[in-house]
């Protein structure tokens, strides 16, 4: 018996692997390969999960990483599938450049959940996964076994695909990129706060203030203990501004302060994060305090209404409207015990929190509208600064 692989790695021998692969590109430019249908525009998934549901498949799987599951980004898809009578099984574990052994896992997942397609949803590495997947499961090999031209005879399995953009993972990835400028993004909000204070001892209130904005983003960042993260974030803020405990005294010194600090880090460091905390304080003031709380339901809402805050222009970045913001704002509230206990003081202390967060954002709101007239003013074509 002779086998395919064998005769074309002569042939790659003999002729040269460029002759070879120009041959092959003839060769499968003349089989009839199907031109795979598009569907665009909003909505799309949701109208894949149907089709996908029109096609028969009983039982799908669901390739993608934990970051997009984590954003809410297959609802509509998962959805659709439901509503179309299609069973489906999410395998989350994807990585960046998914290892073999990766692979494998994926594998024995297809055939444990009995699944009869897949559906690829992410990016580059849940796309190429799903394909090593699929035709892996086809043919009944190894991955390793198929590398080459003509190793896997059988049509992989079908494969749907959701592609997203560098955007959504960029909502969840980014904090390991800013958590640099944090400390001084805080600092920033603090000399803030002690700028709106009267008849106090202005290092210790802003110290106070940079301790609380960072119990606020304890499940976003990994911070220091308290007293490292003082230094550090004194040491950066002196860095910026050497004498910044001087222009402590009054609102006027702590305004010149601020307009020193260039760039202002607190808007694009912290704002996507404290808004998407205000939207979910928002939508907890509207839950019934009488009634226990579904956390998924709950995160759907908070959601809708992050969207539609960024359709209203009241929130800045449409990052805000992502459900892996809104996670670690639940886990703040219920580490605040806002989500169970009595009705009454669960109310009043979601207005405090909900006033707090609030508060935040006209804060930074504020330091934007300073960086926006500073940029204007440094920009010569800018309104008013042409020659």
């Amino acid at each position: 018996m002779i086998e395919i692989p064998s005769v074309v790695g002569d042939v790659v021998r003999s002729v040269g692997l460029s002759t070879a692969m120009r041959a092959a590109g003839v060769v499968t430019g003349l089989l009839p390969i199907p031109q795979p249908m598009l569907l665009v525009g909003p909505g799309s998934s949701a109208r894949l999960g149907r089709a996908i549901a029109a096609f028969g498949h009983r039982k799908v799987m669901i390739v993608t990483d934990k970051v997009v599951a984590g954003m809410g980004l297959l609802d509509g898809l998962v959805g659709a599938l439901a509503e179309g009578g299609t069973r489906y099984a999410v395998f989350d574990e994807i990585t960046p450049d998914a290892p073999i052994p990766l692979i494998e896992q994926g594998i024995a997942f297809y055939a444990k959940q009995r699944c009869e397609a897949i559906v690829a949803f992410g990016g580059g590495s849940p796309m190429d996964a799903a394909k090593a997947i699929a035709l892996s499961v086809a043919n009944k090999k190894h991955p390793r076994k198929l590398v080459g031209y003509f190793r896997g005879l059988r049509a992989p399995v079908p494969v749907y695909a959701v592609p997203t953009t560098a955007a959504t993972a960029a909502a969840y990835y980014r904090n390991s990129c800013v958590h640099f400028f944090v400390p001084s993004a805080i600092a920033e909000l603090a000399l803030q706060h002690v700028a709106g204070l009267d008849g106090c001892e202005p290092l210790a209130a802003f110290r106070a203030e940079a301790l609380r904005v960072r119990d606020l983003l304890k499940f976003e960042f990994f911070f220091d203990d308290k007293e490292a993260f003082l230094h550090s974030m004194e040491s950066q803020l002196s860095q910026r501004a050497p004498e910044w405990r001087d222009h402590l005294a009054s609102p006027h010194e702590i305004g010149e302060l601020l307009e020193s600090l260039d760039p202002l880090l607190a808007p694009g460091t912290l704002r996507p994060f404290v808004e998407a905390y205000w939207v979910l304080a928002d939508a907890l003031l509207r839950e019934d305090p009488a009634q226990p709380l579904a956390p998924k339901p709950f995160l759907k809402r908070c959601v809708a209404l992050g969207q539609q805050r960024v359709r209203q222009r009241r929130v800045a970045s449409e990052e805000s409207a992502s459900r892996a913001y809104f996670e670690p704002a639940l886990k703040l509230a219920e580490n605040r015990g806002l989500l169970t206990g009595d009705a009454v003081e669960l109310q009043a202390g979601r207005k405090r929190f909900a006033a707090e967060l609030a508060g935040l954002v006209a804060r930074i709101d504020r330091l934007a509208l300073l960086a926006e007239r500073r940029r204007t003013a440094q920009d010569p074509y800018a309104p008013g600064n042409a020659p």
